[in-house]
């Protein structure tokens, strides 16, 4: 659905109607209300890329529109607060290993499967054993 006219920030409702084979066509079925975000400009610029960490430069979509002035202003204060010596420059975060197909597996076996075989195993081993001394009660030996 393509819906023309909308600014960013402007907040959106729209109504959902029941079919008009339904009982009650008049009415709708619910509300999908939503507000427009705004697009960051300043999202992959280079004066970001020291400043992951600030919510200007981490987010592709803000609430709110970021002129180029309080965009320096931002990185003015990022970088004062950079100089203090408490300052402490967050480490890239290692990427997550895709694990192979095989890890997948194990990892479900360990997971599913070892519980399972040890319920069964047990619960067969108690029957043996109860099955052994019933038979030797029946039998009076």
């Amino acid at each position: 659905m393509i819906i023309s006219g909308i600014n960013p920030g402007d907040e959106v409702k729209l109504k959902v109607y029941s079919s008009e084979e339904a009982e009650c066509i008049t009415e709708y079925l619910r509300v999908i209300s939503f507000k427009l975000p705004f697009l960051n400009k300043y999202y992959n610029s280079k004066e970001c890329e020291l400043y992951r960490e600030l919510d200007v430069c981490s987010n592709k979509f803000t609430t709110y529109d970021i002129s180029n002035k309080s965009f320096q202003e931002m990185i003015n204060q990022a970088q004062n607060d950079k100089e203090k010596p408490n300052y402490v420059v967050p480490e890239k975060v290692e990427e997550i290993k895709k694990e192979s197909m095989w890890e997948d597996v194990k990892k479900y076996f360990n997971i599913i499967w070892v519980p399972c075989l040890l319920v069964i195993s047990s619960s067969f081993l108690t029957f043996i054993i109860c099955n052994f001394i019933y038979k030797k009660l029946k039998h009076g030996l």
